[in-house]
């Protein structure tokens, strides 16, 4: 057995960085009917206190407030940076997440040109947004609220659902109230909600040969598996790079720097020695001239870390680059999610366009001279040969998929992000769940946001970056 199985079949180990305990609120009583929301929002990162001690469960929230959690909650996607609304100014602590949200659908501001980011968030609007989250899921029956001709007609089909799913259960005597506020106590209570039934992962108890568990605050995007079969995982949250083996866990490259406002490591952009690099939020791994390059969005570079040093590939025009892959003749491939396109890097650093025109492509995987690409926006996945001519539809039955994986046989492994689910496509099209979110798992959150995919020896492993799991999957 590989060291990769023996970390992974041992107990679910802890990565001791990552792993801080809950916050303890001095205004969150232990029996509150909120305190394990409370919690499990603190665990995953999704809100945080108000200073101090204090969590202000009565305290009311803000529009601004409800996109950052859910932001969160979708592991702080980078938007198409064309949200341009009027109060919403581009250095703001919620502006990042507001670009996310009108990209993802989630909202369109008030229809005059403004977000009102300080307006007080209403029930109708809580559950509408949470709704567009969702993917816009259909009520599974009617809600008798008493109050029901009282709520928006925008906001009808989410109020249904939300109710159905038992996110929500109005305010006594069958009222919704759907223009009254929204607590930070109801909030986290929602959340909690939403990940128990949206995400209550089902997958067959025979495929998985283990769970690798990073802690409440890490965000794992991408694995490999370097020469020495030691994993190697970005991790988005604390913006450094992990390796581990079954005797230890060490940061492979970055530093952890204090943390923000928001109580998350702020990161930077700092080249050098490994322990000391920083990264603004280093996400997908490929193998590159005999080291490893590390897209790093947040600094818009692809960084490169060999021999215990990184350094950024200059001279590239990158415009949000995500996905990366190893090509023929040592060539690196890379998503170039803002400007629709797929770049080609040669070990001389030579870069030339080679798929354009594309609707958010995010996954690279490479094959046998083929390309293939991931179209978040677009929900397909592709094929191109090497060059970028020859396009073909592997599948356009995806959700948002942001992660691939390509076997010897032809499968195509895909990660659908948005929609909780890894499929695989064999070459004759046929689509086969792997894992998917469905209900009967009491609170286990995985699938939640399953993103990098890598195969290893008959295995896939899977990077949940909201759950904060790494799965691995036997695909015998």
């Amino acid at each position: 057995m590989k060291k990769l199985l023996s970390i992974i079949l041992t107990a679910a180990l802890a990565l001791g960085i990552c792993c801080a305990p809950a916050a303890a609120y001095s205004d969150v009583a232990a029996d509150a009917w909120y305190a394990g929301a409370v919690e499990f929002c603190a665990e995953q990162g999704l809100m945080d206190g108000m200073g101090g001690d204090v969590f202000d469960p009565a305290g009311a929230v803000t529009r601004a407030q409800l996109v950052t959690t859910l932001w969160r909650l979708a592991g702080k996607p980078a938007g198409a940076g064309d949200s341009a609304f009027a109060d919403v100014a581009a250095d703001a602590w919620y502006a990042a997440a507001v670009d996310w949200a009108v990209s993802d659908g989630v909202t369109d501001g008030m229809g005059d040109g403004t977000f009102a980011p300080d307006a007080p968030l209403t029930r109708e609007m809580l559950v509408t947004f949470l709704h567009r989250f969702a993917g816009q899921p259909a009520a599974a029956e009617t809600p008798d609220f008493a109050d029901a001709a009282d709520i928006a007609d925008w906001a009808k089909a989410a109020a249904a659902w939300a109710r159905s799913a038992g996110l929500v259960q109005g305010k006594g005597e069958g009222v919704f109230d759907p223009r009254g506020g929204a607590s930070r106590a109801e909030l986290a209570t929602v959340l909690q909600n939403y990940a128990a039934i949206a995400a209550a992962a089902l997958v067959p108890a025979e495929s998985v040969l283990g769970v690798y568990v990073f802690g409440d605050s890490a965000t794992p995007t991408d694995v490999a598996v370097d020469d020495s079969g030691a994993l190697l995982v970005t991790d988005g949250f604390y913006k450094v790079i992990w390796s581990i083996t079954a005797d230890d866990e060490a940061v492979f490259a970055g530093a952890v720097t204090p943390a923000d406002a928001q109580g998350e490591p702020y990161g930077g952009y700092l080249d050098g020695a490994a322990e000391k690099a920083l990264f603004g939020s280093p996400r997908d791994l490929a193998p590159f001239m005999e080291g490893w390059a590390v897209s790093d969005p947040a600094n818009n570079t692809v960084r490169f870390i060999k021999d215990g040093q990184v350094q950024t590939l200059n001279g590239i025009d990158f415009d949000q680059p995500t996905g990366l892959a190893a090509g023929d003749d040592g060539v690196l491939y890379v998503a170039n999610t803002g400007a629709g396109t797929v770049l080609k890097v040669t070990p001389k650093g030579e870069s030339s366009v080679v798929v354009s025109g594309l609707d958010g492509p995010t996954g690279l995987a490479f094959a046998d001279g083929t390309l293939y690409v991931a179209e978040t926006d677009g929900g397909n996945v592709w094929r191109f040969s090497a060059d970028g001519s020859g396009k073909t539809l592997v599948s356009g039955e995806f959700f948002g998929p942001t992660g691939l994986a390509v076997g010897d046989d032809g499968t195509v492994y895909v990660a659908d992000t948005a929609a909780a689910a890894v499929w695989a496509v064999s070459p004759d099209g046929t689509l086969t769940a792997l894992m998917t979110a469905t209900e009967g798992r009491d609170l286990e959150i995985w699938p939640a946001a399953p993103a990098g995919l890598f195969l290893y020896e008959g295995t896939l492993l899977v990077c949940d970056r909201f759950a904060g799991v790494l799965v691995v999957l036997d695909l015998g």
